[in-house]
Formats: C-alpha cells, structure tokens, sequence
C-alpha cells in the first residue's frame, strides 16, 4: 500500500502498523516553510524500552538528534522565530550529522530566516530532509527487529 501527502512521524508510524510500506511526503518541506525544523528522537535503539515518564539520557544507550530542553511548537518540531533562538551558538539538534548542524549554528539560521535570506530555508531543509530520511532509516531497521511499537514510544521521548 502506498500513502501519498504530508506525514508527521506519528501519522507514518500509525500507517506502517496499518500496513502501508512505501510513502511519497511533503512533511520535512512544510516544515520548512513554516521556518521550523524537526527535533523529535529519530534513532531506533533495538531492545531499549523506555519506562513511562523516563527523559532522555536518563539510562541506557543515548538517543541522539533530540533536545529535551528546547521549546518546541509540538513534539516533533521547533519553531525558529523564537528570540531566544538568536543567541544559541549550537547546531539546531546537538548530534545531528547533516550538513547544516555541522557547519552553522541556530542563531545564524535563526538570523538568515529572520531577514528572508534564502540560504536559511536551503539550511532548514537539508537538516529537515536528513532528519526524516534518518527516522525512515530507523523505521527500517525496527521492522527488521520486529519492535514498531518500542520504535513508536522511543521516537516520543521528550
């Protein structure tokens, strides 16, 4: 089965548990056009079962491209405009390894979007395509494993 059209994480994980194996998604460029980037926890961790409550890093292997101190418009996503985004001298999700978090910082971002640079929608999306791409890689390998439903809570980890 084939779903076609914006998917957030939660909306593919619901849909792969229904069956549906290929998505065509606009999701990571709608983010980006709403200048925000994804954040949500986009690693698999085979056999780690997070106890209800449990923040990151609290045990257990780390879960990278999260940030469980940053305010975030929902679960998955960072607004950008946010001030305080201005002065972050950090990648916009400390362990990312997309070209963006690696090379500038949120506060540069953050100014580019500000003054409709459009290098700052280019570096919004590079990160937002890695970052999806990451979490349909992660989709794969819990399948593989047989651990949906532990890839589902561990992606909700805030």
């Amino acid at each position: 089965r084939i779903y076609f059209g914006p998917a957030p994480p939660d909306l593919v994980l619901e849909l792969v548990s229904a069956g549906v194996d290929l998505f065509d998604t606009s999701y990571p460029n709608l983010v980006t056009d709403r200048d925000a980037f994804l954040v949500f926890n986009n690693k698999f961790v085979k056999d780690f079962a997070p106890e209800p409550g449990e923040k990151l890093g609290e045990r257990g292997p780390p879960l990278e491209c999260s940030d469980p101190g940053r305010t975030r418009s929902t679960w998955e996503e960072s607004v950008l405009e946010s001030e305080e985004n201005s002065r972050r001298m950090e990648p916009l999700v400390p362990g990312c390894t997309c070209y963006t978090c690696r090379n500038y910082t949120l506060a540069y971002i953050h100014h580019l979007v500000k003054v409709k640079e459009m290098l700052g929608r280019i570096l919004l999306s590079l990160h937002n395509l890695h970052h999806y791409q990451t979490f349909f890689i992660s989709l794969r390998q819990a399948i593989q494993a047989d651990q949906i439903n532990l890839f589902k809570k561990q992606s909700k980890l805030t």
